[in-house]
């Protein structure tokens, strides 16, 4: 299984062994001092590609039909997944293109039902009045009213004094019955006198002068009222009132069904071309065992665009970097929990002392330890297996990315932790071991003495330079820890 490691995550790809990681921090300047330029070959499928065998071993190839990198590795040509570079700068818009003739209008979608209406709004408040408008001009006087009823008789006037006796006239015509005067004040009673005939009906006197007017009458009931004059003309219309608060709005009726969309329009034609954007590329170099890739180092891969068009990322700025590294082992150092004198029982016993502590932790057990230690024919260098990269027991702090790394004359980390992961006092280690992991004849009598007068070469569990191994010699008869390294 290969594990792809990007800064920003893990992508999980099919190839045994083999790690990948990313570092988008990595200057224009130490990449162009590092790259080397990497032989590849570009095939139109997978059955083009040459036989993976050790000649072709962690040699690289596009394969056309799939857009994709492999790698040969471990006799399998394998895909590799990067993550994409970082989206290039837009490219110059193309030209507009002639805009395509119209397409005809689809058919109209059959309307769909009404939807029930909603609840009427409540009311909102009246108005206030306007200013009321200039009255009309008078219309013409209507016509005079009919002659109201008569009014009721007027008093009957004081009764004249009586006029003189006039001759008797003669018989006038027959006058209209005038009002009943007062009845006068009765005369005195005359004699009786003897009772004579009766004599013919005289003529009617003459009418007597007309008595003075009367007061008049009251006021008799008004008439009935004329017929309305012609209206004025309309006054100027008042300003109006201000807008009563809106009513609140009912409730929506249902969305009616929606009608069948038309027929779609023929497409326009297409416009031309936009100008070509830059291009992205893939670099290739070797990438030697460290930080990147511990153990056998691998491949370095720098994916970017191409800004200025000089077919090189040597000199651009946004790139990204990953690294694709050869199968290697993590070897897991611990220095002793137990302190021992200068008789360790030789190679072996040294050897075993290790190993009786390894295999009590049950994630180190099952697994080979040595000590670093050397006598007057053997050493680390000669009796150690070489490949992977070193780790404390918790497979995250690095001693050293290599072999070479290991023996340059300084580590990354001290072995200042035990077999459980524990820090240790800060006490020596024997070693009788160089820096470079060759032998320093001074041993204990080859590990076979805890006599005063004997000298073993020692290491400093909290130091990562030279004097981790060779920080000087001590007495035998001391006690001091053991370096164990996986095998």
């Amino acid at each position: 299984m290969m594990n792809v490691r990007w800064k920003l995550g893990w992508i999980v790809a099919a190839a045994l062994g083999m790690t990948a990681c990313s570092d988008d921090s990595e200057s224009s300047a130490s990449r162009a001092r590092s790259a080397q330029t990497l032989e590849g070959m570009s095939v139109p499928n997978r059955g083009a590609l040459p036989a993976c065998d050790a000649a072709a071993e962690m040699a690289f190839a596009f394969v056309a039909d799939e857009q994709k990198l492999v790698v040969c590795q471990a006799g399998t040509w394998t895909a590799i997944e990067l993550r994409p570079g970082p989206q290039g700068e837009q490219g110059p818009q193309g030209a507009q293109g002639e805009k395509g003739d119209k397409g005809d209008h689809g058919f109209q979608g059959d309307k769909g039902d009404k939807g029930d209406k909603g609840d009427k709004g409540i009311r909102g408040i009246q108005g206030v009045q306007g200013v009321q408008g200039l009255p009309g001009v008078k219309g013409n006087k209507g016509d005079q009213g009919a002659q109201g009823d008569k009014g009721d008789q007027g008093d009957q006037g004081a009764q004249g004094d009586k006029g003189d006796q006039g001759d008797k006239g003669d018989q006038g015509d027959q006058g209209a019955q005038g009002d009943k005067g007062d009845q006068g004040d009765k005369g005195d009673q005359g004699d009786q006198g003897a009772q004579g005939d009766k004599g013919d009906q005289g003529d009617q006197g003459a009418q007597g002068d007309k008595g003075d007017q009367g007061d008049q009458g009251a006021q008799g009931d008004k008439g009935d009222q004329g017929d309305q004059g012609a209206q004025g003309a309309q006054g100027d219309k008042g300003d109006q009132g201000d807008q009563g608060a809106q009513g609140d709005k009912g409730d929506k009726g249902d969305q009616g069904d929606k009608g069948d969309k038309g027929d779609r329009g023929d497409q326009g034609s297409q416009g031309n071309q936009g100008a070509p954007g830059m291009s992205s590329l893939i670099e290739m170099s070797n990438e030697p065992a460290g930080a990147n890739c511990p153990g056998a180092g691998g491949k370095r891969i720098v994916v970017g665009i191409d800004t200025n068009g000089n077919g090189s990322l040597s000199d651009e700025v946004n790139v990204h970097v990953g690294f694709v590294c050869s199968p290697s082992r993590a070897r897991v150092v611990f220095s002793s929990s137990a302190t021992y004198n200068g008789n360790l029982g030789g190679l072996a016993g040294a050897d075993a002392k290790c190993q009786a502590l390894a295999d009590v932790v049950p994630a180190l057990a099952g697994k080979t330890f040595k000590a670093w230690i050397s006598d007057n024919t053997a050493s680390p260098s000669s009796r150690f297996s070489r490949d992977g990269y070193f780790v404390r027991p918790d497979h995250t702090t690095f001693i050293a990315y290599s072999w070479s790394g290991l023996t340059s004359g300084s580590i990354l980390n001290a072995l200042s932790v035990d077999e459980t992961g524990t820090a240790v006092s800060l006490t020596g280690s024997w070693t009788g071991t160089s820096t470079d992991g060759t032998r320093s004849l001074t041993n204990c009598s080859q590990w076979s003495s805890s006599a005063s007068g004997q000298q073993g070469t020692e290491g400093r569990v909290s130091l990562t330079t030279a004097s981790w191994s060779a920080a000087g010699t001590v007495a035998c008869n001391n006690t001091r820890r053991l370096f164990c390294f996986e095998q």
